[in-house]
């Protein structure tokens, strides 16, 4: 109620800052909230540091796809950014959905136990993040597990007036909602109540035939009678189990009460799932506004389409784990705006792939510089040192910037990027009059390290997380237990080498020797040699399990092409094999009539090809011939090669014959004129 005694109208959005009263905790961030369309600075519901955030989690029936990845790794990120960067206290909710229709129709298909089915697939999501190193959340919460509190929270619904039961199943009363004071929707405002496809998916597969038990069309169920072979709880309506919509108003009441600084999802959750939440939870409550910050993920693409298992380019994360680190993956993720549509390709994946190695690479460059350098020198800083400096104050305060603008990653990555390309032209530069400043370098290294860590980002840092040069540090370790593998290699590569020189004499066994040494036996320890011509070479530790995955893709890589051209060859052959006037006669897909010669004169569509376009064919149909024919000419000299050839071995091989019985002959007259001398 108004001043004036009108009725407020409600809002979609009411800004959490107008009821709080300073000091309030700023940080200058700006985030896009699908609640009001538009980016606004974030503030948390009681204007500390501490942020309870409720996220959707999945509905476990099948293996987990690249959209699960786009969502709990992008929010990860974020979740990382909140912690670490703004130093927020993150309190993260996330529900497993093990009661639904999907889960039951798989199940009861496969003639499984309903819930055993349900705990595999939630195993088997969780494995595939721990793959992509996202975090669990604070809190997980089943919807099996809330089965009291969902009952509760729908009676309190009914005795507002704000539902009703029909036949064992309770239905949410939007028109009644609306009469009540409630916006309805809030996130998608224009009436909804008409999209029937969206509306029914949301309700369920096996819930098709309740349609007519509801007071509006735009109604939704918040409890289900259960029918035969499907899982029930008992309720105050009968035997049943819970609508979709309801499990997560109860469960992020359960944990965090009636208010919610964040909620998260996919935005094709948007409608009806998540305005249906908020209308149960604000009638619930009575309140106006449950979430202050709704945050939706973009669309996924593959390649440009919608992902789709009728169009074959359904891609599960499993597929690609085994080739990619957890490092490339979120990489690319990071290079697309969270909020915005992605078109998710595996040229962009192998590029992030790349940015990650050229990342890695550079914090061991940094232990290599360090074993070069020292701080034994002038350490005022020259004009080269002054422009490094400067360029990493400056990128430091882009990348605050790009933070607190809606948390642009991409921004973020490209900067990154920049500065590692700035400090390799300062250390080139500086090399060759021996003026590198360590300290310098390592002020830089520890900046790019924390806010990779920020991303989620792991590498080997800390011997710049804690200012140590290559090998310091390392005194309670056990040398002899570090040194083995080692050792082992160089005994055994210097027995090879002295065996190539004294006792095989041969020089060049060592050159492979050595390759062998550089490409084959030190990786497996995770060590990198790269030789730097009349220089010498240097040494480097790197990720082995990333340099397994990129031997394992190369290997991938040329058995593929290796496939693709034996393909290639099998087609040419084909084609060859045939004359003009046959090949083309099955080019159906391109030509549907041809002339008496066989050369096509209407396209797939039945138009007349033109003159222009005939003559063109007409000379590929010639030079067809001509190829044919040569073809023919070689499969009969292959023929005869093979008939000489078999004659060749048929003639040997009498002549073997001869010469064997002439043998026994001679052998046999040896014999009788030995026995004769007897």
């Amino acid at each position: 109620m108004s001043s004036s005694g009108e009725v407020e109208k409600p809002q979609r959005w009411y800004n959490p800052l107008s009821s709080l009263k300073e000091p309030v905790f700023h940080t200058g961030l700006m985030v896009n909230n699908s609640l009001c369309n538009e980016k606004v600075e974030f503030i948390t519901s009681n204007g500390d540091r501490t942020i309870n955030w409720y996220m959707c989690g999945p509905t476990v029936y099948d293996a987990a796809h690249l959209g699960h990845a786009r969502t709990y790794l992008t929010f990860d990120i974020i979740r990382r950014i909140l912690t670490s960067y703004f130093h927020y206290d993150v309190n993260l909710c996330m529900n497993i959905t093990d009661i639904d229709d999907k889960i039951i129709k798989r199940s009861n298909d496969e003639k499984k136990n309903f819930a055993e089915f349900a705990k595999f697939w939630e195993d088997s999501f969780f494995k595939d993040m721990r793959a992509l190193n996202v975090m669990y959340p604070n809190y997980i919460t089943r919807v099996s597990e809330y089965i009291p509190e969902i009952i509760k929270f729908i009676e309190v619904i009914i005795k507002k007036g704000y539902a009703y039961e029909k036949n064992g199943s309770v239905y949410f009363d939007i028109e009644a909602y609306k009469k009540g004071g409630h916006m309805y929707a809030k996130l998608i405002p224009q009436d909804k109540n008409q999209n029937l496809e969206e509306l029914q998916e949301a309700e369920g597969v096996l819930s098709k035939d309740n349609a007519g038990e509801k007071k509006n069309k735009g109604d939704f169920a918040l409890w289900k009678t259960s029918k035969k072979d499907e899982p029930f709880w008992d309720s105050p309506w009968g035997k049943g189990r819970p609508g979709w919509h309801i499990e997560c108003s109860v469960m992020s009441s359960s944990i965090f009460g009636n208010k919610l600084d964040i909620h998260s999802g996919g935005c094709d959750l948007k409608f009806p799932h998540h305005d249906n939440e908020i209308a149960q939870t604000e009638a619930h409550d009575d309140s106006k506004q449950w979430i202050n910050y709704f945050l939706h993920t973009g669309h996924l693409k593959i390649e440009g389409l919608k992902m789709s298992k009728s169009l074959k380019n359904f891609k599960k994360i499993t597929d690609f784990i085994s080739l990619y680190t957890p490092n490339a993956f979120r990489l690319y993720f990071c290079n697309s705006k969270w909020d915005g549509d992605m078109d998710f390709t595996e040229n962009g994946l192998s590029m992030a792939s790349a940015n990650d190695k050229k990342i890695s690479e550079f914090f061991q460059n940094i232990k290599v510089w360090s074993r070069e350098n020292d701080l034994k020198k002038n350490l005022k800083l020259d004009n080269e040192d002054s422009a490094l400096n400067n360029f990493f104050l400056e990128a430091k305060k882009n990348i605050h910037a790009y933070f607190c603008d809606n948390f642009n990653t991409p921004g973020v990555v490209s900067t990154i990027l920049d500065l590692i390309k700035k400090t390799y032209e300062y250390q080139e530069k500086t090399e060759k009059v021996k003026t590198l400043k360590l300290h310098l370098i390592y002020t830089v290294g520890k900046y790019i390290s924390d806010i990779l860590k920020c991303l989620g980002l792991v590498y080997n840092t800390d011997f710049v997380d804690y200012f140590r040069t290559s090998g310091e540090g390392d005194s309670n370790k056990n040398a002899e237990e570090i040194l083995t593998p080692y050792m082992d290699v160089l005994t055994k590569f210097r027995h090879e080498v002295k065996n190539a020189i004294v006792v095989e004499k041969d020089e060049k066994k060592i050159l492979k020797l050595c390759d062998q040494l550089r490409d084959d036996i030190l990786p497996e320890l995770g060590v990198r040699i790269e030789d730097k011509g009349n220089e010498g070479s240097l040494w480097k530790f790197f990720d082995k399990e990333q340099y397994m995955k990129e031997k394992e893709k190369e290997k991938e890589l040329k058995e593929n092409k290796k496939k693709q051209k034996e393909e290639e060859a099998k087609q040419r052959e084909m084609k060859l094999s045939m004359s003009a006037k046959e090949y083309y006669a099955t080019l159906t897909d391109k030509y549907s009539a041809f002339d008496e010669q066989g050369i096509p004169i209407k396209n797939a569509k039945g138009n007349d090809i033109s003159k222009e376009q005939y003559n063109k064919l007409k000379k590929e149909f010639a030079k067809h011939d001509k190829q044919h024919q040569k073809w023919l000419e070689q499969q009969s000299k292959k023929k005869d090669d093979n008939n000489g050839e078999k004659k060749e071995k048929k003639k040997k091989k009498k002549e073997k014959e001869n010469k064997e019985e002439n043998q026994e002959e001679k052998n046999e007259e040896k014999k009788e004129e030995d026995k004769k001398s007897d």
